[in-house]
């Protein structure tokens, strides 16, 4: 009895799959035929399969072998070509040689001076002799060395004079006379100019200018190594991104096909056949979209690592040779992160020297 009962019901879901099957393939014709005839055009069936040229065209070569490159070369070649770097390199430069001029105020003066006076007056009294005109003759000169000392603001000087005199009249003979000196000369401000002196104040100046010029010089390093990098990784994204995007619109298409060909046979409805065209239109739309991210991120890359090297008429592409999988993730300690950030920027040591150079002006 239990094995009737058995039979009994798979002989009716049987006959229940039968009437199920029946009835679609009844109804499938009649609404094919229907739809056929339909005028309402609201929903159709695209003649268009493919794009033929552009992007879109099946095996486009939107992403091609051209020049390889590594990242280590994009940095060394961004750092090369960009006039940025170029000019501010010789700013350290400058800002050394200003500092050497500031010593200069610390350097030795030398001056010497020479005189030659000679002065005649008449004979007025017979007392004075036969000599017609009374004669005084004065030759000499001086040599000294001055040496400002710093920090302190004092001043050192050595000289050395020597003069000669001959006379001639009725009561001295016409004879020569030599006298000499030497000084040694030393000044101490108790005031003003103190330790806190123009030459001394602009020496300090100068040397913090020199560090605040380095600073400045190795952040824009930075920023080119870092604008480097992130240009080449946006890059090699974006062609990975165009590759997914080009795989993802062939599928779509060979879902479409499949879906037309089941609608003509009856299996599928129209509706299916749009939403397998609007997929496809999608498809499209992504590819052209990431397309022109791919375009732009070459232009960023090009731009960074050629630079003055570019032409208007440049036709080149860069083939990333870097693999982002074979980079390991690294953990950041946020605390040891920031004390490392704290320490090494240099715009935060610029800043530093910055208000160290107000206080010295103050």
């Amino acid at each position: 009895i239990a094995r009737s009962v058995k039979w009994a019901r798979i002989a009716a879901l049987l006959g229940t799959l039968s009437l199920v099957a029946g009835s679609f393939l009844g109804s499938a014709m009649p609404v094919q035929a229907a739809e056929e005839n339909d005028s309402d055009g609201s929903l159709y069936v695209s003649q268009v399969t493919t794009a033929t040229e552009g992007d879109l065209a099946p095996g486009a070569e939107i992403v091609r072998s051209d020049r390889s490159l590594g990242i280590g070369e994009a940095v060394a070649l961004a750092i090369q070509n960009n006039l940025d770097v170029e000019v501010e390199r010789y700013e350290p430069m400058i800002a050394e040689t200003d500092a050497q001029g500031a010593w200069g105020a610390y350097d030795p003066t030398i001056d010497a001076d020479m005189t030659y006076d000679v002065v005649k007056s008449p004979t007025t009294s017979p007392l004075q002799g036969d000599v017609l005109n009374q004669r005084n003759r004065r030759k000499g000169g001086g040599i000294g060395v001055t040496q400002l000392i710093p920090w302190v603001g004092a001043s050192v000087e050595a000289r050395y004079e020597g003069n000669n005199n001959a006379t001639r009249n009725g009561f001295a003979a016409y004879d020569q006379e030599f006298s000499s000196s030497f000084f040694l000369t030393a000044r101490v401000p108790l005031a003003r100019n103190l330790i806190w002196n123009e030459a001394w104040t602009n020496v300090k100046l100068s040397a913090i200018r020199g560090d605040s010029a380095l600073d400045d010089f190795s952040a824009r390093l930075m920023d080119i190594v870092q604008a480097t990098i992130k240009s080449y990784w946006d890059l090699v994204a974006a062609r990975d991104q165009v590759r997914v995007s080009q795989k993802s619109l062939e599928t779509a298409r060979a879902l479409l096909e499949q879906t037309k060909t089941e609608y003509e046979v009856g299996v599928k409805s129209r509706v299916a056949v749009v939403e397998a065209e609007a997929g496809v239109a999608q498809r499209e739309f992504e590819l052209i979209r990431t397309a022109n991210i791919f375009r732009d991120a070459q232009d960023s890359l090009i731009d960074a690592v050629l630079g003055r090297d570019l032409a208007a008429m440049t036709d080149l592409q860069f083939s990333p040779t870097e693999d982002p999988e074979t980079y390991s993730t690294q953990e950041v300690v946020v605390v040891t992160a920031v004390q490392t950030g704290f320490k090494n920027r240099p715009e935060l040591a610029r800043l530093l020297r910055d208000i160290e150079q107000d206080q010295i002006e103050l």
